[in-house]
């Protein structure tokens, strides 16, 4: 491993321990202001470090776009629960779509991320079969 990607995994680490003790803070109340937004930013940085880490990794194209798409919706998936937990939290009807809105995002990742995994292994001139485009 590279010094700058070891650096980056260190960081992502110590963020999401920093996000961990921030929900920590905020269930036992030691302070008094909502925590989500905060462990968003936190959560994509993280995020676009490893997005970063993807791009200087892989060397197909194809790939490093899928890696960047599963990026956004990982960002857009805890954006849309911390839409959920501090703006629309007393709107039922809202809180009741946006939990129905949750559905859209882990069948696009476990997509996604299936049909990346397909690439593992295979040189950048292999391609895969079509018929798993049909997924």
């Amino acid at each position: 491993m590279y010094r700058k990607e070891i650096i980056s995994y260190l960081v992502s680490i110590f963020l999401v321990f920093l996000a961990c003790a921030f929900h920590l803070l905020d269930y036992y109340n030691f302070i008094n202001f909502p925590t989500h937004t905060i462990v968003l930013c936190l959560y994509t940085f993280v995020v676009f470090l490893w997005i970063r880490n993807m791009k200087n990794r892989v060397l197909r194209a194809s790939v490093v776009k899928r890696f960047q798409i599963i990026g956004v919706l990982l960002i857009s998936y805890l954006a849309v629960r911390t839409l959920k937990y501090e703006i629309l939290i007393e709107n039922a009807s809202a809180v009741r779509y946006i939990r129905y809105f949750y559905y859209v995002f882990p069948i696009l990742l476990i997509q996604l991320v299936f049909l990346t995994s397909l690439f593992v292994g295979k040189s950048e001139r292999e391609n895969v079969s079509k018929f798993w485009k049909l997924l």
